[in-house]
């Protein structure tokens, strides 16, 4: 019995390992040929020459179509569902959607919800605030950068003039986004809860009970303001995991391995609880002051709905929406692979391919680096 017990332990560590492999090859084959063969071409031939606002979508379409692919991965391999409370996302071009920050998870699951409301174009409009170190990541940071992500270098000093810059280049040439920003400023982790807990004792300020850490308002007032004429909406969205026995996943045991996990078709995520409310621009407050202690009002209404997932399993009504076309997914996934074996054979077949991906690596390193806002 042992010995079988053995075996078959071995056998799903293998199959973990070869999932995780070729989950991973796609993931990073697909993202380098769209790049490279699809982006930079663009950022070459197109975008000195048309308007930014045609670039963007065009792009938008790519990493909309890649973005929607990882969904097989993210829920068919892994069996996860996606459920959504509150209210359903509307389609709008300029969305600021807020959020407490759980894991690396969370972006990719916004996706999930974003591809059932409108398929990849949708989900091509995601942008998020990221910190500054991420652009040492290849290929990933040049893609998002050319996306028209935003990152932060978590200085304010320089941070909010380059949030500034950033903002009024998206509203004059209108670009559409749906803009993640965490005004917690990091993952959830027991170590950060504590401090925050500590930090908010201090001066006062509410503790939460679930795991939440205490809001940075800063970034989301310099955002709503400086995007002042073009951001439609502000989208609060709470995200919870739920293991597949039904009991609450804790962020502590997320933590760093939760792509990894994932990838290997072993995610410990059962179920993604989402709630979503609208907020217009119009209806939020003038005053700074104001506006950052609303932020801080939406902190405790989420803090009332975790512990209500906490006690009843969800955050109440589930809303009717529908699944990401299996086919057209399948579809998406066999046209990346299909570029990736294009680019594959052209990386061992001619020399000027080569040289080319040098340059394009190299140019991508060189903005990343700079960081033009206005890009």
């Amino acid at each position: 019995m042992r010995i079988v017990s053995l075996l078959g332990s071995l056998i799903s560590d293998m199959r973990s390992t070869i999932t995780l492999v070729l989950a991973l090859t796609y993931l990073v084959g697909a993202a380098f040929c769209g790049v490279i063969m699809l982006v930079m071409p663009l950022m070459f031939f197109v975008r000195p020459f048309a308007r930014r606002y045609f670039f963007s979508h065009i792009v938008t379409f790519v990493f909309g179509n890649y973005w929607f692919s990882t969904l097989f991965v993210l829920e068919q391999l892994n069996g996860t569902k996606i459920r959504v409370h509150g209210e359903i996302p509307k389609m709008r071009d300029a969305v600021l959607v807020v959020c407490n920050h759980k894991c690396d998870l969370d972006y990719c699951y916004l996706w999930s919800v974003l591809a059932r409301v409108e398929g990849p174009r949708l989900t091509g409009l995601f942008k998020a605030v990221l910190k500054s170190a991420i652009k040492v990541v290849p290929v990933f940071s040049w893609g998002m950068k050319a996306c028209g992500f935003l990152y932060l270098s978590r200085s304010w000093d320089i941070d909010r003039s380059h949030i500034k810059r950033w903002a009024q280049a998206m509203s004059r040439d209108k670009i559409p986004m749906w803009l993640v920003l965490y005004p917690e400023g990091t993952r959830y982790t027991d170590r950060r809860k504590a401090s925050s807990d500590k930090y908010a004792k201090e001066r006062s300020m509410p503790c939460y009970e679930s795991e939440l850490l205490l809001p940075r308002t800063k970034g989301l007032v310099s955002l709503v303001r400086s995007l002042d004429g073009y951001l439609d909406t502000v989208l609060d969205m709470t995200i919870a995991y739920v293991k597949k026995d039904g009991t609450l996943l804790k962020g502590s045991e997320l933590g760093t391995s939760a792509l990894k996990r994932v990838f290997s078709g072993d995610s410990p995520v059962g179920t993604v609880h989402m709630h979503f409310a609208h907020h217009h621009v119009r209806d939020l407050p003038a005053d700074d002051e104001a506006l950052a202690s609303w932020c801080q009002d939406r902190w405790a209404l989420k803090d009332k709905l975790l512990l209500d997932l906490g006690r009843t399993g969800n955050f109440g009504e589930i809303l009717p929406v529908d699944s990401p076309s299996p086919i057209r997914m399948y579809t998406t996934i066999a046209l990346w692979l299909c570029l990736m074996a294009l680019g594959l054979n052209l990386l061992f077949t001619t020399s000027w391919f080569v040289w080319y991906c040098v340059f394009a690596m190299s140019f991508g390193v060189l903005l990343t680096a700079v960081d033009p806002p206005e890009w």
